[in-house]
């Protein structure tokens, strides 16, 4: 039976549940800037870094193991006979390879979901920052493992110790949570909160884009380590930046940490899916966290196989060739998403930007999937400039959904989702990509595309239903 919403006795509420969520100013009354975009490129940076820079050393160990060239060869698969010797070790290299990549994948992620539950209850407690302390210092534990396997050259399993330990920090999920709810903290919801998410987001990948395009060009000048040492740096400015300059901006609840916290905010999390409100969002927000679900799964699983994808024939792409692709295709990306919101963001809904990303999304993947030759990947790219369009929007309708005093718990929720299908979809795509590469390399692609025209549809569907039921009031509270 359908559980309908029954507001109950405000006076009979837990006392810290009337604590308000969004507290835009401090004691002082006032609110400067507040250095969302800093913290989230900081971070990512590293963050995006550490993927290429580990994924192109496994393919070196890999690579050596077979007696092959490295991933730094300028012609890393010259014979492209699908009959000889030189063919099958290719194959091998890459099937071992992502083997080792989707573990690594899966030790951070699955590792940082339930901590992401638990740093979700303490920041709506007990302050953002804590957020942001953990996830910083998540990373920079990795990366001192990965300094010592590195010098000690040692057997590229050890590298899973330094991805469990970031996981056990909340990994990205952790920093998320922070970075959007601050940003619930400081905006009113609709057009201001969207295109702040959207910069906040736009910050992440433009650091991704920047790191992706120095990378290849760095460790090949380089080597391994000056690169890892140097993310180390980065990330204790980041640390310095979040204790002693980023602004607190959730108003502490005073109460010590109880052991039930956790419980609470899994239960608050969960409330929005499970408990229906008299204007029936539950469906709202549950088509809309599905799509938020496979569009993110869907990004981290292409970026997860590109780059193989690039590294065999017929393409045979450079390391340089890879990462300079990469970090272009994201910064012309962004720039084009920012100036769409910004320039048309007032005329277009949430929900139809979103549409238009995950149609940009569809044709990108399945020119890519598709592709025999070099022009087909940069008409991939062209048609795919709306790509990451659809998770910032997704973000803001959910957000505008529910009310001032659940964004908390709603970021929350969608953090976790982030850390399960970046895990769940990025393992699928490339155990597929491993299955699939010896007959036709492109078919995760074309599925993966198929997918996001399912997407598409359910977008036009909830569009269709908002428009039509707009001016009616979607912010009802649920009650804990």
């Amino acid at each position: 039976m359908k559980q309908e919403y029954n507001p109950v006795d405000e006076t009979q509420k837990d006392p810290t549940e009337q604590t308000p969520l969004v507290d835009r100013k401090d004691a002082s009354g006032k609110r400067g800037y507040v250095p969302v975009e800093v913290i989230s490129f900081l971070y990512f940076f590293t963050t995006f870094f550490a993927y290429p820079h580990t994924q192109f050393y496994v393919f070196d160990k890999m690579s050596a193991k077979y007696g092959g060239v490295n991933s730094t060869d300028p012609l890393p698969c010259e014979d492209n006979n699908r009959n000889s010797s030189a063919f099958e070790v290719e194959l091998k290299v890459q099937a071992e390879t992502s083997t080792v990549m989707m573990g690594l994948l899966f030790a951070s992620t699955f590792s940082g979901v339930l901590p992401t539950i638990f740093i979700g209850a303490l920041t709506d407690r007990h302050g953002r920052k804590i957020a942001c302390i953990l996830a910083i210092a998540g990373t920079t534990a990795k990366q001192l493992v990965y300094v010592a396997i590195f010098n000690l050259d040692a057997n590229v399993n050890y590298l899973y110790i330094g991805n469990v330990l970031e996981g056990l920090c909340g990994f990205y999920g952790a920093m998320l949570v922070a970075l959007f709810g601050t940003v619930a903290d400081i905006t009113e919801p609709g057009k201001q909160r969207a295109f702040r998410i959207t910069t906040t987001e736009a910050s992440l990948f433009l650091s991704a884009a920047v790191s992706i395009g120095v990378s290849g060009v760095w460790i090949q000048i380089s080597g391994y380590l000056q690169p890892l040492y140097s993310m180390i740096a980065v990330s204790v400015i980041n640390m310095a930046i979040v204790l002693f300059i980023f602004p607190e901006t959730r108003k502490k609840s005073g109460a010590p940490f109880s052991l039930i916290d956790p419980l609470r905010g899994l239960k608050k999390s969960l409330m929005f899916y499970v408990i229906d409100t008299p204007d029936r969002r539950r469906w709202k927000l549950q088509i809309s966290l599905v799509v938020f679900f496979f569009t993110f799964s869907v990004s981290i699983a292409q970026n997860t196989i590109l780059t193989l994808f690039l590294l065999k024939s017929p393409f045979c792409w450079t390391m340089i060739h890879i990462t300079i692709y990469a970090a272009i295709t994201m910064i012309v990306d962004w720039l084009c998403i920012l100036l769409l919101t910004r320039c048309l963001g007032h005329v277009l809904s949430d929900v139809n930007l979103a549409v238009m990303g995950t149609t940009s999304t569809f044709l990108s993947l399945l020119i890519v999937g598709l592709a025999v030759d070099d022009a087909m990947i940069y008409a991939g790219a062209t048609l795919g400039v709306f790509m990451e369009l659809v998770t910032p929007m997704m973000r803001s309708v959910m957000s505008r959904l529910v009310s001032s005093d659940e964004q908390g718990a709603l970021f929350g929720s969608i953090s976790v989702v982030e850390m399960f299908s970046g895990a769940v979809l990025g393992l699928a795509a490339t155990a597929g990509y491993t299955s699939s590469v010896g007959f036709f390399p492109g078919l995760v692609f074309v599925v993966l595309a198929l997918l996001m025209a399912m997407l598409t549809c359910a977008l036009i569907f909830l569009s269709w239903n908002l428009h039509k039921t707009k001016g009616k009031s979607t912010n009802i509270k649920l009650d804990n």
